[in-house]
């Protein structure tokens, strides 16, 4: 049963990729996060559904991305030149209370001074732009349909030889005969990719509500887990995706879980399914071209 494509939030009308406000993505402490997979990994191989089902615990995993987002013109303070330790390293040493000192060393690792930083903004402040800001643009979606589609234009022979196994060359009637079935498919995949993002939608604002979503100032704190939680019953609680968002001196992660957003992850594998319905004609035409 698919899930309603309005969410409980509004979605951002137009945001900007920008620096983030501390500088450099340095800020980002990336590391293993979720099922482990690093940022910007692969999604889960296309499979026709002859093969079998998809690879387990494959992490779908949103480019960590800087937005501008709707700061007061007067809440970045500069960073002190005195002495005296900046508006920055003393917010960091009370956001953090004990951690402070292993927040300080992780930046120290990244040639990072506090106190040659811009102070975030409040965190309450940063908390009222958060839903515009985890939510998914349009040129995410166009870009995920590009990387779904991973079709070539103008098609090739290398092209076919590398992805179907081709073995002559085709001439240019039949690679636009299979060009033309390909294009068939292009809408099932494109609506594939719309119903699942459509989902991650209403996933992200669910979780933000919920309080999953981490939030930290200057980098991504604390660490996040090397692999999924396991459930009761043994059955594993697959992170299949996440999201990095850094600006205004905060990051923000969202792991989207199997256990927590079933539709979604269901409406996932429906994405690679159509690529494999798309694949199976293909090759069935191929083969037929090659007799």
């Amino acid at each position: 049963m698919e899930m309603a494509s309005n969410t409980n939030f509004q979605r951002a009308s137009t945001l900007v990729a920008l620096g983030c406000t501390l500088g450099a993505a340095l800020f980002l402490s990336l590391g293993n996060w979720g099922a482990g997979e690093v940022q910007a990994a692969p999604d889960a191989v296309h499979r026709h559904p002859s093969q079998g089902s998809l690879e387990p615990r494959r992490l779908d995993e949103g480019q960590g991305e800087r937005r501008l987002v709707a700061a007061s013109p007067n809440s970045l303070s500069e960073p002190e030149l005195s002495g005296e330790p900046s508006p920055a390293a003393l917010m960091l040493d009370a956001y953090y209370g004990p951690d402070a000192g292993a927040v300080r060393a992780a930046l120290a690792q990244r040639g990072i001074d506090p106190d040659q930083l811009n102070a975030p903004v409040p965190e309450a402040e940063f908390r009222t732009f958060l839903p515009h800001w985890m939510a998914l643009s349009s040129d995410e979606r166009e870009s995920r349909k590009r990387k779904e589609q991973a079709w070539p234009e103008p098609l090739t022979s290398a092209f076919l030889q590398s992805e179907f196994g081709l073995v002559a060359s085709l001439g240019p009637m039949e690679l636009a005969t299979i060009d033309g079935i390909a294009k068939l498919y292009a809408p099932d995949i494109d609506a594939a990719v719309d119903r699942y993002f459509d989902h991650l939608d209403v996933a992200l604002a669910m979780d933000l509500e919920a309080g999953r979503v981490l939030i930290s100032p200057f980098l991504a704190w604390p660490p996040a887990a090397q692999n999924p939680a396991e459930e009761p019953s043994g059955h594993s609680d697959t992170v299949f995706y996440s999201l990095i968002r850094s600006g205004q001196g905060w990051v923000a992660r969202a792991a989207l879980s199997s256990r927590d957003h079933p539709e979604a992850y269901a409406a996932r594998a429906s994405i690679a399914a159509a690529v494999g319905i798309r694949h199976h004609a293909i090759a069935k035409s191929l083969a037929s071209l090659q007799r």
